[in-house]
């Protein structure tokens, strides 16, 4: 009999061993997918802006940063667009060039080309869970 309870306490600590081992192993691949989430944007418009729309046309370029700012672990940039008011879509994007270059891009769909409605369209990119680092931000548009 005292083969059987020996056989009994070795097969126990084989499966408890095993059970602690696999714990361990899933929580270590749960934690690093907590610590490495993946940067995502949040586009927004704010079209025909009133507050920027009563800057003189010649005034500033048809494009441009406003202001960049990083709350949190987020980088917020604010950026402008001239464009048509008749029907014109804005959607935007990011890209990050080499190790410090952030590209936040723009596209305009639609619109009127011919008309003489032209208004300024703020665009606001915010990206979290962005790697913190002193990025150069570019404004491209998209074609």
């Amino acid at each position: 009999m005292s083969k059987k309870i020996i056989l009994m306490w070795v097969a126990a600590a084989v499966i408890v061993i095993s059970a602690v081992a696999y714990l361990a192993y899933a929580g270590s691949r749960v934690n690093v997918s907590r610590q490495t989430p993946k940067p995502s944007l949040k586009f927004s418009i704010v079209s025909c802006d009133k507050e920027l729309s009563k800057i003189p046309p010649r005034a500033y370029p048809p494009q441009e940063i406003l202001k960049i700012s990083r709350p949190k672990n987020n980088l917020l940039v604010e950026a402008y667009v001239k464009a048509s008011c008749t029907g014109m879509e804005i959607s935007g994007d990011y890209e990050i060039r080499g190790d410090d270059f952030l590209i936040v891009k723009y596209k305009n769909k639609g619109g009127n080309i011919f008309s003489n409605c032209r208004c300024t369209n703020r665009m606001i990119f915010e990206i979290k869970d962005l790697p913190q680092k002193d990025y150069k931000v570019i404004l491209e548009r998209q074609k």
